[in-house]
C-alpha cells in the first residue's frame, strides 16, 4: 500500500500538470490541429491537380488565369502554415483564400477554354473549400463561397 500512494499522487499531479498545461494552450493546439488537417486534405488535392495539370500543359499553351489562381493558392497556403508561428498572420490566407473562392466559376474564369481547363478549375473548389476550413472558416460557411455553376 505504501508504493501505490506515492504513485497515485504523482499520476494525479501528471495529470493536473497537463491539463493545465492544455488549458494555458488550447488556443494554440486548436490552430495547430486545424492547419495540420488542412495540410493533410491539401496535400491530397495537390497529387491529384499535378497529374490534371501534368496532362493539361501538353498542348504547350500558356495559361495566365489559372497560373495567377494557383499563384494566389500557394501565397494562400503559405500564409496558413506562417499562422503557426506568428498569429500575426491570422486572416490574410482566409482573406485571400475568399477572393479566390469567389472567382472559381469556370465559365466566367475561363470561358473560352475546352473542358480540360473547366475540370481543372472544378478540380480547384474542393482544395479551396479545404484551405478556407483550415483557416478558419465553417464548412457550410467555406462551400457557400464558391459561385453556383
Amino acid at each position: 500500500m505504501k508504493g501505490i500512494l506515492p504513485r497515485w499522487f504523482a499520476a494525479l499531479r501528471f495529470g493536473y500538470d497537463a491539463v493545465d498545461l492544455m488549458r494555458r494552450h488550447l488556443p494554440e493546439l486548436r490552430v495547430q490541429l486545424r492547419v495540420l488537417t488542412a495540410s493533410d486534405l491539401t496535400a491530397r488535392h495537390l497529387r491529384l491537380l499535378a497529374r490534371r495539370v501534368e496532362f493539361l500543359v501538353r498542348d504547350g499553351r500558356q495559361r495566365p488565369i489559372m497560373a495567377g489562381i494557383v499563384s494566389e493558392l500557394a501565397t494562400a497556403i503559405h500564409l496558413l502554415g506562417s499562422e503557426i508561428d506568428d498569429r500575426e498572420y491570422a486572416g490574410a490566407s482566409r482573406s485571400l483564400l475568399t477572393d479566390v473562392a469567389e472567382r472559381l466559376d469556370p465559365a466566367k474564369l475561363v470561358p473560352d477554354e475546352g473542358v480540360a481547363d473547366s475540370s481543372l478549375v472544378l478540380l480547384l473548389r474542393p482544395l479551396v473549400v479545404d484551405l478556407l476550413v483550415g483557416a478558419g472558416a465553417q464548412p457550410d460557411e467555406a462551400r457557400g463561397m464558391l459561385p453556383p455553376f
